[in-house]
């Protein structure tokens, strides 16, 4: 069993280092900022938050927002429940957002792309940010389960519109 958690362990540190490496050298002008971080694998627990903090931002204009959701044959349920909470900075504002995301259609089909992990991206927002700001993103599940089981990963990209 500690031989399997281990090999699970380094397969997602693998694909996660493959994903940031390849995002940072890819050509997509439009994308200022993309980002997935593995969540724990015995279960994400609901009172521990997923935090990126972008660079500050260069240009002043219009971002459309995502959020990658990386789930696993472990995962039990046909949709997940996201509460986003943003963070401008020097302005204080803050925006929550709370999205329903469908992973696995009513027949038990996954329906992101992938072979034994699923991905799919969700919008969020639009937001208009200033040339100076920053940005926090917190994101946390909101499931009646403490402890989910079968998500690997949550990502967040930000695009130029």
């Amino acid at each position: 069993m500690l031989k399997t958690k281990r090999s699970y362990t380094l397969f997602i540190y693998i694909v996660g280092t493959v994903t940031i490496l390849s995002s940072l050298f890819s050509c997509h002008e439009k994308i200022t900022f993309s980002q997935y971080k593995a969540v724990d694998a015995d279960g994400w627990d609901k009172t521990s938050h997923v935090v990126f903090t972008p660079s500050p931002i260069k240009s002043t204009t219009t971002y459309d927002q995502f959020v990658g959701i990386r789930i696993n044959s472990r995962y039990p349920f046909l949709s997940l429940n996201l509460i986003v909470e943003q963070t401008i900075s020097p302005s204080g504002k803050i925006y929550t957002d709370t999205i329903d995301c469908q992973m696995i259609s009513e027949n038990g089909e996954q329906l992101g792309k992938g072979n034994s992990l699923w991905v799919r991206e969700f919008p969020l927002r639009s937001l208009s940010l200033h040339e100076g700001d920053s940005l926090s993103i917190n994101i946390r599940h909101n499931m009646r389960r403490d402890i989910l089981r079968g998500v690997s990963d949550i990502g967040f990209k930000m695009e130029k519109r």
